[in-house]
């Protein structure tokens, strides 16, 4: 029977310190053996070559592009700012690879400093996506593209530019010009920076590519040398990516020019009736017969305006057949200048009557200039004459619905026309006849009847019903290559009108 010894627990707490103490002195010694050390043979290279693999991880290796495929060249279609820059695709092109163009100018190549014109991510930045200047070839889906505008990487000299600018206008330096001085100067200093922009872009410069990943950077060389090639921008004549608003254009003015000359030759042109046209007749013939005047309006634009030039157009016919009908006609302006314009063209009409002793010029006046001021007048007017018959012309603002409500409650026939589609809606509910958008453009061709402006009415409405057929169809066919997975893409960029 085996006896067995018990220690005290006194003496087993002084023991387990002394061994956790010595334990940890151990450990901490840079140069003391562990047990894990003697226990354990340890291979210091492969530990070292493992912990180097998982603190860095590889990348790819840098493969540049062919070298025949880097080149540069002006870029077609442009104003001249721009040298197009491309070069062949890579193996490695991957998400953290990138690719730098850097430009230099003739003295700073020669002394070997080059300046970062572009950084371009391996999968961006293809020729393809440039359709507008390189057109839809297949190739342009393995080339890399870059803009380079030189005056981005060599800017010019603003302070030179301010220093000439002031010596030429005899100022010294630190003078302070006059407020209207300085407006002309900052006018002026814009146009010289945009001048040597343009120069200094049109200047030949010179090129290389490098490729980089962040860690490494790789030069393209041919030969054992570093390639560099050279380009200078030059503006061109024509925009060839337009070429479409040319063709556009000749289709439309050849339809136009062939229903002009059938209108010439007595072609019966169909030309839809616009109530409110018709109407003109019947609103001057009330007016006859009430024996009260009747009132044209003109709109808040000046002649500039397309809708105050069809306007006045309807003026020499309302004056016309008004004169006809020994009618008095009062024509109200807000523009001195369309003022002018009126009484000639109302003069006309009653010439053209056989009229003339019967034309008035007081009757075309000029009301006011400012726009409530011009609607307060009118309506005056209205109140106190009662005219039969109304008729808004041009384009029109807030006053509209002024002007119409107080010739409704005179009892008036009235008659608008204007191309403010925001006005159009008040001139509905408050006119008995309203010309709306283009409809006024076409009163004077409508009430005319000369061939020509038929023909030319005609021309432009069989000219955009072809483009709205030609837009459907280029609809239709890009949902058809959107569901069939076909590259319709050009039929769009054909379809860009401007």
């Amino acid at each position: 029977m085996t006896r067995t010894t018990r220690i005290p627990r006194r003496v087993l707490l002084p023991v387990a310190a002394v061994m956790l103490l010595v334990s940890l002195c151990g450990a901490q010694a840079p140069n003391g053996p562990t047990s894990s050390t003697l226990l354990v043979p340890s291979t210091p290279s492969t530990q070292s070559t493992s912990s180097t693999l998982s603190l860095a991880p590889t990348s790819p290796t840098l493969t540049l592009p062919a070298p025949a495929t880097f080149r540069a060249f002006d870029r077609p279609s442009d104003d001249g700012s721009t040298v197009a820059v491309e070069w062949g695709l890579s193996k490695c092109d991957a998400k953290d690879i990138y690719y730098v163009v850097e430009i230099a100018s003739k003295e700073d190549m020669e002394s070997g400093k080059f300046r970062k014109a572009a950084r371009i991510p391996a999968g961006d930045g293809l020729k393809s996506d440039q359709p507008k200047y390189f057109g839809f070839p297949k190739k342009n889906e393995n080339l890399h593209y870059a803009a380079i505008e030189a005056s981005s990487a060599y800017p010019p000299d603003r302070a030179a530019i301010q220093a000439k600018l002031e010596e030429d206008l005899g100022l010294k330096a630190g003078t302070k010009p006059e407020k209207k001085l300085q407006t002309y100067m900052d006018k002026e200093k814009a146009r010289r920076l945009v001048r040597e922009q343009r120069r200094l872009n049109q200047r030949p410069y010179y090129f290389r590519l490098a490729i980089t990943d962040g860690r490494e950077t790789r030069y393209l060389e041919e030969n054992g040398k570093v390639k560099i090639v050279s380009a200078s921008a030059r503006p061109n004549l024509l925009k060839l990516f337009k070429a479409n608003n040319l063709v556009f254009s000749i289709v439309f003015c050849t339809i136009v020019l062939l229903f002009i000359r059938a209108a010439r030759r007595g072609a019966a042109l169909f030309i839809r009736k616009i109530a409110g046209l018709e109407a003109v007749e019947e609103a001057i013939g009330r007016a006859t017969e009430m024996g009260r005047p009747a009132f044209f309006v003109h709109g808040l634009t000046d002649m500039d305006s397309l809708a105050t030039i069809a306007a006045v157009n309807i003026l020499g016919r309302v004056a016309r057949r008004a004169a006809e009908y020994d009618t008095r006609v009062r024509v109200m302006n807000s523009f001195p200048i369309v003022m002018a314009v009126s009484q000639e063209v109302v003069k006309q009409g009653y010439t053209e009557a056989g009229r003339p002793d019967a034309y008035n010029p007081d009757d075309v006046a000029l009301v006011a200039s400012d726009q409530f001021s011009y609607a307060a007048a009118v309506s005056g007017r209205m109140v106190r004459e009662r005219p039969a018959a109304m008729f808004f012309m041009g384009s029109f603002a807030a006053e509209a619905l002024l002007l119409a409500e107080t010739g409704a409650a005179t009892g008036a026939v009235q008659i608008a026309g204007t191309d403010a589609y925001t006005q159009i809606p008040f001139f509905v509910t408050t006119c008995d006849y309203t010309l709306i958008g283009e409809e006024l453009y076409a009163a004077s061709a409508y009430l005319s009847r000369e061939p020509r402006m038929l023909g030319s009415l005609r021309g432009q409405d069989v000219a955009k019903a072809f483009l709205m057929i030609l837009l459907v169809v280029g609809s239709l066919l890009l949902t058809f290559g959107v569901l069939t997975e076909v590259d319709l893409s050009w039929i769009q960029h054909i379809l860009e009108p401007f």
